[in-house]
């Protein structure tokens, strides 16, 4: 007997049993009450709490490590400050690099946070709890959903801050925000801002919130049904529509990176490689977690799939 995902009436004690096998043991329930109790609480002792543990090591790790650990050791490259004495005595700095410092920026970093991290996991979470994928259950949905957020931004903020160390590029406001003193021809501000004035290459903040919403453009994809289900039909009847949608999260992104323009923080390149080091990130570990999204399983986590497949095969060999 082969069991399919995508069943319509199958009982939920035996998606239960499903979320057993990574690791854990659980009796049966006749209430779909008493089952969705016993799904959460043997959650911690499978497999899939594990992964989250070390999905969440991965996110500080990434997060924190690059500049508490990394540039102390290494530090950033230094690149010679550009100026240009004429015979006259007078010092010419470089016009690019002479842009006024722009402190109260438009997307200050708590709220990049907030709209990176924090909103993307909260709605997701929401629909994962509230509308359940129809083929799958809800630990299997918010756990890899999760996973997928927390492994995104910890691979991209640490890539992109490593970058940002080997390449030490002088920031448009690069003169102001290191206090160039031109009559002794050098930085005159805090370690901390000299740091600062040389990493602009990429943008931080595009990258960031390239991550964050292209996790949740991913994750909309997935639930917008754009393939086709076991009888060959359309999961959805506008599916242009609900892409649409799904990618409107991406606007937030660019507003993010636009600003960082007006802002006089970045060079036009710096943006375009945040953004592409943002976007690339959570396409290839959505993909880790979860089918394409123009399948017909599309939206349902990978490991849950693994786990039907062994219970079906379990269930063969038993008959």
């Amino acid at each position: 007997m082969k069991l399919v995902p995508g069943q319509e009436n199958f009982q939920e004690n035996m998606a239960v049993d499903r979320l057993v096998s990574f690791g854990s043991v659980a009796s049966g329930s006749n209430s779909s009450l008493e089952v969705q109790e016993s799904s959460y609480t043997t959650y911690t002792k499978t497999n899939l709490f594990r992964e989250l543990m070390c999905c969440t090591c991965a996110f500080l790790f990434g997060l924190y490590s690059p500049t508490s650990f990394f540039r102390p050791i290494l530090g950033v490259n230094m690149r010679p400050i550009p100026y240009q004495i004429l015979k006259s005595g007078d010092v010419v700095l470089q016009l690019g690099l002479n842009n006024p410092l722009v402190e109260n920026v438009t997307v200050p970093s708590r709220l990049l946070l907030n709209t990176s991290i924090t909103l993307p996991l909260i709605v997701m979470v929401i629909i994962t709890q509230l509308a359940p994928h129809p083929q799958c259950v809800k630990s299997f949905d918010t756990h890899s959903c999760a996973c997928v957020l927390l492994l995104t931004i910890g691979l991209s903020e640490f890539t992109t801050q490593m970058v940002k160390m080997y390449v030490g590029r002088l920031r448009p406001n690069f003169y102001d925000l290191c206090k160039f003193d031109s009559e002794n021809l050098e930085c005159t501000a805090s370690d901390s801002h000299i740091m600062e004035s040389r990493s602009s290459f990429p943008s931080g903040h595009s990258s960031l919130s390239a991550a964050g919403m292209g996790v949740l453009v991913w994750f909309l994809l997935g639930r917008a049904n754009l393939g086709q289900n076991m009888n060959g039909k359309k999961k959805n009847r506008n599916p242009k529509l609900s892409a649409m949608v799904a990618l409107l999260p991406l606007a937030w992104s660019l507003f993010v990176a636009s600003s960082r323009l007006v802002d006089n923080w970045h060079h036009p390149s710096d943006i375009v490689a945040g953004l592409c080091l943002g976007l690339f990130f959570p396409s290839l570990v959505y993909h880790l977690f979860y089918p394409s999204v123009l399948s017909s399983q599309a939206g349902v986590p990978l490991n849950y799939l693994a786990s039907v497949a062994h219970s079906g095969s379990g269930e063969k060999d038993s008959l």
